[in-house]
């Protein structure tokens, strides 16, 4: 039907297209009756995992707000039982080293079918492998890039 549709906001098809477009269905009405009540069935529970899906959402929001402290804040409203500590803040370079990732590069982009996995920049999918060890072997990283989609520990 897509194909023979034409696109605005929606999917649109010409009654002409409709009256010669084939549709399977099984002619006992019972089976119609059956599929039709399972369906339905499985758009309720959707309906009720989609309403459950927001409402943790808006838990996680809340939790966030009340167990993380904001910059005026000495610590969270909510606090974890022995937790009584005030927080600090710093800025970020206080907490990270920032290093070029320059040496990690390959060097040879003939890459091999086993060995040592060469991501793309934001680790969408290997390029191929490699055999060179000028690895990051330093602990935890953060990789900042224009790409960057995950971190890596």
């Amino acid at each position: 039907m897509m194909k023979k549709s034409t696109i605005t906001t929606r999917a649109l098809t010409s009654g002409k297209n409709l009256a010669q477009m084939f549709i399977s269905f099984p002619t006992n009405k019972n089976e119609q009756n059956k599929i039709g009540r399972v369906l339905s069935i499985l758009d309720n529970l959707l309906f009720l995992q989609q309403r459950k899906l927001e409402q943790l959402k808006q838990l996680k929001v809340a939790m966030m707000r009340n167990t993380l402290a904001n910059k005026n804040q000495e610590s969270p409203v909510i606090r974890f039982n022995n937790f009584n500590d005030n927080w600090v803040q710093v800025t970020f370079k206080h907490l990270l080293n920032y290093e070029r990732p320059d040496k990690y590069m390959v060097k040879n982009t003939d890459y091999l079918k086993q060995g040592i996995p060469v991501l793309t920049a934001n680790k969408s999918f290997v390029l191929g492998y490699t055999n060179e060890h000028n690895i990051y072997d330093k602990g935890s990283a953060i990789i900042f890039d224009d790409f960057t989609l995950d971190n890596k520990s």
